[in-house]
């Protein structure tokens, strides 16, 4: 599956807003697709296996978890693969859009998004949970 946009973040915006929230700060979270054969797929692709390959290679779900200050923006460059594509979506492809969680102006969205990836590997252990 690949996201459909905006399609797949309309859920995620605020109430009472409209398309063009959707371009504002926030951090998100995408669940990827595991190939069935990971360390070839990762072979393919890479000359070396990361430091978090047994916890990619035995977990129950894989989640990258990003920050953006145009979150739409963002989401369109992994879902095309463009600029900046995340190490991980070369051999994982994306299968849903899990979250999105706004940012205020006055947030930091990198330290945003460092907490939620934190918080949601201590919610959900099994996961491996993916952040640059």
């Amino acid at each position: 599956m690949t996201l459909t946009l905006p399609a797949d973040a309309e859920p995620f915006i605020p109430e009472g807003g409209d398309l063009s929230d959707l371009s504002n700060a926030g951090v998100y979270c995408l669940l990827l697709d595991r190939p069935d054969d990971l360390a070839a797929a990762w072979d393919r692709e890479f000359d070396h296996r990361p430091g978090y390959w047994d916890e990619l290679e035995h977990c129950s779900q894989v989640a990258y978890v990003g920050g953006a200050q145009d979150v739409l923006s963002r989401l369109e460059e992994h879902r095309d693969k463009n600029r900046r594509e995340a190490t991980l979506m070369a051999v994982c492809e994306i299968d849903s859009l899990r979250n999105i969680w706004w940012v205020n102006a006055d947030e930091d969205v990198y330290e945003q998004e460092s907490r939620l990836a934190l918080w949601l590997q201590n919610s959900r252990p099994s996961w491996y949970v993916h952040q640059r």
